[in-house]
């Protein structure tokens, strides 16, 4: 109760009435008051830091600050000539960026009044920012270092994604080449001469046009001609499965179905591709 009635006497006072009557009209002067509210610069300054995942709140410039307590909640800038004229600053001098006193804030709006230090807050004058000097000094040139070893971090990383490329292609190449030879090895292999004097019953469907049959509820997802039946036949130097015929593909229809069998060299349609050969089970052919 004590401070409370210390309170009000001192806010009824005629003193304090004058005083709160004369701000209220410097308050209406203002072009572009802060808009802050509860948190002060070096809060702001901070949180500014902190959003940029920067190490020290040195690297926030005072320029930053001062558009950041000048920009209403719904982001519009009470200074935009200002703000635009800082933008050009930067570009023609990136080092005017860093809070001193002949800074780009300096240079455009004038230098401080005795005492203070716009964007900096409370407590902070001439004397105290020249006697950081060193400290902001040993700062500046670790974000130079920073920003040189992140250049140099983009050019290696766009170097390696130039080689995964080049190594991308080289892969698929070396893929085309080998099935290229393992086709030209199938149409020489014996295996497949001896296919015509064997006497299997199912020699009756070399030559023949089939529709392949997906797993499960696929459907037809290729078509081809059977090429080999015989049981000693090979894929790839893979033997067949029992019950399985060589068939040469002509038309992929679905190409992220499955092989019947992996080869090694491909584990899919897609991958094969018209005019590879594959093994596939006979009940899974549709036979023409």
């Amino acid at each position: 109760m004590e401070d409370w009635r210390a309170f009000v006497d001192q806010r009824t006072t005629e003193e304090f009435k004058r005083i709160s009557a004369r701000n209220k009209v410097n308050r209406a002067k203002l072009k572009g008051p802060a808009c802050l509210g509860r948190h002060s610069m070096a809060v702001t300054r901070h949180k500014m830091a902190m959003e940029k995942n920067l190490t020290s709140d040195v690297e926030i410039g005072r320029c930053e600050v001062f558009l950041r307590a000048h920009t209403r909640k719904d982001k519009v800038v009470q200074y935009p000539d200002l703000a635009e004229k800082l933008d050009e600053l930067y570009s023609s001098n990136p080092a005017s960026r860093m809070t001193g006193m002949d800074d780009a804030l300096t240079e455009l709006v004038g230098s401080d009044n005795r005492g203070r230090m716009r964007g900096l807050g409370c407590s902070i004058s001439k004397v105290g920012l020249k006697k950081s000097a060193p400290a902001r000094s040993k700062v500046e040139n670790v974000t130079k270092e920073k920003e040189s070893v992140t250049q140099e971090l983009s050019q290696v990383k766009k170097k390696l994604d130039g080689m995964t490329q080049d190594i991308v292609e080289m892969k698929k190449t070396l893929v085309d080449m080998q099935k290229d030879r393992q086709y030209t090895q199938n149409l020489s292999s014996p295996t497949v001469a001896k296919s015509t004097q064997a006497s299997s019953p199912d020699i009756i469907y070399i030559g023949k046009r089939c529709d392949l049959l997906g797993f499960g509820k696929r459907g037809v997802v290729a078509r081809g001609e059977v090429h080999e039946v015989n049981p000693n036949a090979t894929v790839h130097c893979e033997p067949l499965e029992d019950g399985a015929f060589v068939v040469v593909l002509t038309e992929v229809i679905q190409p992220h179905a499955p092989l019947w069998k992996e080869d090694g060299f491909a584990s899919t349609l897609g991958e094969a591709g018209p005019g590879s050969f594959v093994q596939w089970g006979k009940e899974a052919l549709r036979i023409q």
